[in-house]
């Protein structure tokens, strides 16, 4: 479970495959007492999640997700390292509102990259979201979410369109100390999350890893 957020755990039973092959990873109301760092707490929702076993270097990460429908749903497509925390590459982290819709405005969506850098998770600095325009998703469909993550600089590219970038070599300097990490999918929801009748549903058509 993540122990900053409250409200939801992960579950293996929140993460299954469609007829066609696809990953679904799920969110659905089954209360458990977790204990946090000594603290026991009750997470009402247990969640979806897949992580690779094996650890990945420089190269290309592609996943054709389709998000969830829902309300304070908080679904992501990331790479964290195998050693420590951070540092973290968000390739997609989304975030629907009250209305469901993951929307910021008019003009870009809440669904967004992402680096986390730093020497410990007290100092740990947030390189900066970076909200997508509209034009470059079709929410109700499959998008291509892809990582170019290179010893000079890491890219992302939605629908192969390049949306964040981060080239500083002492932000690099963090995650290529140890450039190994795991990739991870997973369907959260937020403490404000309350289940529908209609369980959200995060599909993944497609992953790969190219090796730089």
């Amino acid at each position: 479970f993540h122990p900053n957020v409250k409200g939801f755990y992960w579950d293996p039973s929140q993460v299954n495959f469609n007829p066609d092959g696809s990953l679904l990873l799920t969110a659905s109301w089954k209360p458990k007492i977790v204990d946090n760092k000594g603290v026991w707490e009750l997470r009402e929702y247990a969640c979806g999640l897949c992580r690779t076993i094996k650890e990945f270097t420089y190269g290309t990460f592609i996943a054709e997700i389709k998000l969830p429908e829902g309300m304070n749903l908080w679904p992501s497509f990331w790479l964290t390292a195998a050693n420590t925390w951070p540092p973290e590459i968000d390739i997609m982290e989304g975030a629907s509102g009250k209305d469901g819709r993951y929307r910021r405005n008019c003009f870009k969506y809440t669904v967004e990259p992402n680096f986390h850098y730093g020497d410990s998770d007290e100092n740990h600095v947030n390189n900066g979201a970076k909200s997508v325009c509209k034009s470059l998703l079709r929410l109700n469909d499959f998008n291509e979410y892809k990582l170019v993550w290179m010893p000079d600089y890491i890219e992302i590219r939605y629908n192969n369109h390049t949306v964040y970038s981060v080239t500083d070599k002492k932000k690099l300097e963090w995650v290529n100390k140890d450039p190994w990490m795991h990739a991870k999918l997973n369907l959260n929801v937020t403490p404000d999350y309350t289940e529908t009748d209609k369980k959200p549903e995060m599909v993944v058509k497609n992953f790969c890893y190219i090796h730089f």
